[in-house]
């Protein structure tokens, strides 16, 4: 009960201000609108008008902005006349993906190269990052106010679609980066050589270095909030029982979680060491272990739905609340 009290005077005052707005504002006899005609609010607009017609399929988007309209004698709907807050067939678009998670240090995995030294064990390959997350999606914009004030006969259908933009869906998640390959193991070392016959094998060939895990993929970005539904106020003050008004002021709905993003490659191992004189060669045997696969990214949670705006009515007219 005191929320409603408190609508009710906010209602009062609103209706002050819109008769100080319309009374300063410049007067004109009539507006006349042409069946399929579209009309763009670009700013806060008040049209206070002696007359206003309207042909069939006639339609005011206000694109959030406050719309206030003040007429003295009729208005005369010839069909249905609608006032919405956006424009249903603009598209909403998908964040850009972000960088990928930086790749891990790689070396050379052979199987020709000599390694880091005679007989060392590789290098183990870097990890890769985890993607970046995605960015959140962009909150739907809230309906501005309608407020219609008639003093004279009104008649025919009118839709005020005063509800809430969309949210975007959240952006995706980065890719992963990929891991490292490991470094081949190094080259055997012989105990010595004399004229080119080895006496012996003083060290066997190095282990191969393991692959670089790969980076998991980065989280989707969360969705967007819906706008808020904006507040209607219809006063009529004359004979208003020809004309039925078809209302809705829901919130907007949320956007989606964005995608997860997708992981990187796990890395390389590196190839065991290469023999020397005297000394047998382990490339296969010794061979580090590949990087282990990373994990996609979790997709990013809804947005919030918005809140549903304010119908207020003052009159003898039909009024419907539509979906």
């Amino acid at each position: 009960m005191r929320f409603f009290l408190k609508h009710i005077a906010l209602t009062n005052w609103l209706s002050l201000l819109v008769l100080l707005a319309v009374s300063s504002a410049a007067a004109q006899d009539s507006r006349f609108l042409k069946a399929g005609e579209t009309i763009q609010l670009n700013g806060p607009t008040i049209w206070k008008l002696d007359r206003l017609t309207a042909q069939d399929g006639a339609t005011v988007i206000t694109n959030s902005n406050p719309f206030t309209i003040f007429v003295d004698g009729a208005l005369d709907i010839q069909g249905t006349l609608t006032i919405r807050s956006f424009d249903p067939s603009l598209m909403q678009f998908l964040s850009l993906k972000p960088p990928r998670g930086i790749d891990g240090i790689g070396f050379n995995p052979g199987p020709g190269s000599s390694g880091s030294g005679p007989s060392v064990p590789g290098r183990d390959g870097g990890a890769g990052q985890q993607g970046e997350p995605g960015s959140k999606g962009a909150n739907g914009r809230d309906a501005g106010s309608v407020t219609l004030t008639l003093l004279g006969r009104a008649s025919g259908k009118l839709r005020i679609l005063n509800n809430g933009g969309a949210g975007t869906i959240g952006g995706p998640g980065g890719d992963g980066g990929n891991g490292g390959s490991g470094e081949q193991g190094g080259v055997a070392t012989p105990q010595r050589v004399v004229f080119g016959i080895a006496a012996g094998c003083k060290a066997g060939p190095g282990h191969g270095g393991d692959g670089g895990n790969a980076g998991n993929g980065g989280p989707g970005g969360p969705g967007g909030d819906g706008g808020n539904g904006g507040p209607i106020l219809v006063t009529a003050f004359g004979d208003a029982s020809d004309l039925s008004v078809l209302y809705s002021l829901s919130g907007g709905p949320p956007g989606a979680g964005g995608p997860g993003g997708s992981p990187g490659q796990p890395g390389q191992p590196g190839f065991g060491g290469r023999g020397a004189p005297g000394c047998e060669g382990r490339v296969t045997e010794r061979r580090g272990r590949p990087g282990s696969t990373g994990t996609p990214g979790p997709p990013g949670p809804s947005g919030r739905p918005g809140q549903s705006g304010l119908f207020i009515p003052e009159g003898n007219f039909m009024h419907i609340q539509e979906g």
